[in-house]
């Protein structure tokens, strides 16, 4: 809050907000309805992009093969992210995503 001076007494003004997306829940279906059957998930991972072209995968549960690997790098790249660091089995890589630092999608 912000407090300005009016006639004497304090006023509380509102900030201006602006909320970024900076975490995702994805989950991954064997089948492309999956999500909208609600069938159970193959695959659960969190993503946070806190908004500086890099992105980090964590607490991935299921089974992810290089094709699904792929995909998230391709998704994430079309989000601006230009690295991901992937947290599996307790270590972490980081991916380049082929987007060069500093460009947008």
């Amino acid at each position: 809050m912000v407090r300005v001076t009016e006639h004497g007494t304090e006023k509380a003004l509102p900030l201006h907000l602006h909320f970024d997306a900076v975490q995702y829940i994805v989950r991954g279906y064997a089948e492309p309805d999956g999500y909208a059957r609600k069938a159970p998930y193959d695959l659960l991972f969190t993503v946070l992009k806190p908004g500086d072209g890099t992105a980090t995968v964590l607490a991935m549960k299921g089974v992810m093969n290089r094709a699904t690997r792929d995909e998230i790098v391709r998704r994430l790249a079309a989000e601006g992210v230009h690295t991901a660091r992937v947290v599996r089995h307790g270590q972490m890589r980081e991916i380049s995503t082929g987007l060069k630092e500093g460009r947008a999608a």
